[in-house]
C-alpha cells in the first residue's frame, strides 16, 4: 500500500515539475516552440545490407535529435505508454470536446524524463498514463 502511494506521489511530483509552457514575464502571451520536422529514432530506421558483390556501402542519413523545447509525439519515444486524452472526448469535467486530436504531444525534454520514469515503473509492473499534453491556445481559453 505504501509503495503505491509513494509511486503516485513521485508521479505527481514529476508531472508537476515537467508540465508548463514558457510565459513571457512582461505580458500575458504564452509562446510555444513548434517544429515541422519529424524525428525518427535510430531504432525505427530500416537498415539494409549491400549485396555481397558490392564493395561500396550505401550512403547513410542521420536524423538529428530534437531539441528539448521541440514538441514530439510521445508514442514515438514511449510506444507502450497509455494515452487517454480526455479533452478530445466529452468524458471530462466540461462534458464537451476541447480539441480534436488524439495524439499526446509534449516537449522532448519532458519526454526524456518520462522515459526514465516509465522504465522505473516497468520494473515494478506499472506504466504511465497520459491524460493530457500540449494544448493549443484556443483550448486553453475554452478551459479558462
Amino acid at each position: 500500500m505504501f509503495k503505491k502511494i509513494r509511486i503516485v506521489i513521485i508521479l505527481i511530483s514529476v508531472l508537476l515539475c515537467l508540465a508548463g509552457c514558457s510565459v513571457d514575464e512582461g505580458s500575458q502571451n504564452i509562446s510555444y516552440t513548434t517544429t515541422t520536422e519529424a524525428y525518427i529514432p535510430d531504432t525505427q530506421l530500416q537498415t539494409t545490407k549491400p549485396p555481397a558483390d558490392e564493395t561500396t556501402l550505401p550512403p547513410t542519413t542521420s536524423i538529428p535529435e530534437p531539441s528539448d523545447d521541440d514538441f514530439v509525439n510521445i508514442k514515438t519515444y514511449i510506444p507502450d505508454i497509455f494515452t487517454d486524452l480526455r479533452y478530445s472526448t466529452e468524458h471530462n469535467f466540461t462534458h464537451q470536446k476541447i480539441y480534436n486530436f488524439t495524439d499526446a504531444w509534449l516537449r522532448y525534454g519532458t519526454v526524456k524524463k518520462l522515459i526514465q520514469v516509465q522504465d522505473a515503473l516497468k520494473e515494478l509492473g506499472y506504466r504511465l498514463k497520459i491524460w493530457d499534453g500540449f494544448r493549443p491556445v484556443s483550448a486553453q481559453f475554452r478551459l479558462w
